[in-house]
């Protein structure tokens, strides 16, 4: 038998992109959500739910936009955390 062989492998922590993408277009909806609630409009060309939808595809967009962000810098952060570790090969027999 033969030693098992090592290699040296770099282990960090990734987060998942998924979850940055929609919570920041959620949080943009919320936001469009209280900006239709807050600002009473004068005029009757528009009615509260077009404009929420309106705000709601923009500032999804935008919350969207700002959550992949986050991503992008928090996996750069943790990238720089990484440590390397010795792996062996294990024989599975």
């Amino acid at each position: 038998m033969s030693s098992p062989e090592k290699i040296d492998v770099d282990v960090r922590l990734s987060p998942k992109f998924w979850p940055f993408f929609v919570g920041g277009a959620l949080v943009g909806v919320l936001a469009a959500l209280i900006v239709t609630m807050g600002f009473q409009s004068s005029t009757d060309e528009f009615s509260d739910q077009s404009v929420f939808g309106y705000f709601a595809i923009l500032l999804g967009i935008v919350g969207a936009g700002l959550g992949s962000v986050a991503y992008l810098v928090l996996d750069r952060v943790l990238a720089r955390k990484s440590t390397r570790l010795t792996a062996v090969e294990v024989d599975e027999q």
